[in-house]
């Protein structure tokens, strides 16, 4: 036998694959883990809905931009504020969201927010639906179900997996991470290996 030969057997022995698979793993393993972590971290807690002047949802609050008629709660705070009130108690479904709402505590108030024993009642958004809010001025409010990718926190049947609004073929964020890992996976535990 030559060198050249006793060479390539040791590349290609079993010993040495499995050499080569175990010092792979570890630092493969460690990517696929950040990209499931980098996925879900930051997909699935936060709602937005804009306020509109008209049933239709065509023409913005009188604010006039979106940035100023939106509204992004955050079902991880204990209390979230907008200009005009807050709101506590932020449940995300499949298709809606429930909160309680505390009117007149916005940050234009000056108040804290969600004040213990203020005034409050329960509101709920319907995902993709332009509703009705009834008020000293009447507003609608409406969550594109293109956008909503609130992770079900009802305590339901489906709690704590990725949910979209019905009809809507866009899959959430964390939901893509999933699918991604799950294809990165082999690739990155076989490529590296051979």
């Amino acid at each position: 036998t030559t060198k050249k030969d006793l060479f390539k057997t040791r590349i290609f022995s079993p010993y040495r694959l499995l050499l080569l698979i175990k010092m792979n793993f570890a630092k493969k393993t460690s990517l696929i883990l950040a990209l499931i972590m980098l996925g879900s971290a930051n997909a699935g807690t936060t709602a937005t809905w804009t306020t509109y002047a008209d049933a239709a949802c065509t023409t913005l609050c009188p604010a006039g931009t979106v940035d100023a008629c939106s509204t992004t709660v955050d079902t991880t705070q204990a209390c979230n504020q907008n200009s005009e009130s807050s709101q506590s108690n932020i449940v995300c479904y499949a298709d809606k969201i429930t909160y309680t709402n505390f009117p007149n505590t916005g940050t234009n108030s000056g108040s804290a927010g969600c004040p213990s024993g203020g005034q409050s009642f329960p509101n709920e958004i319907a995902v993709g639906g332009c509703i009705e809010f009834p008020g000293p001025v009447l507003t609608w409010k409406k969550i594109e179900a293109s956008t909503y990718d609130c992770e079900d926190n009802s305590g339901g049947p489906s709690a704590g997996t990725p949910t979209a609004a019905p009809g809507d073929d866009t899959p959430s964020s964390a939901m893509k991470s999933s699918i991604v890992a799950s294809m990165v996976l082999p690739l990155l535990f076989f490529a590296g290996s051979f």
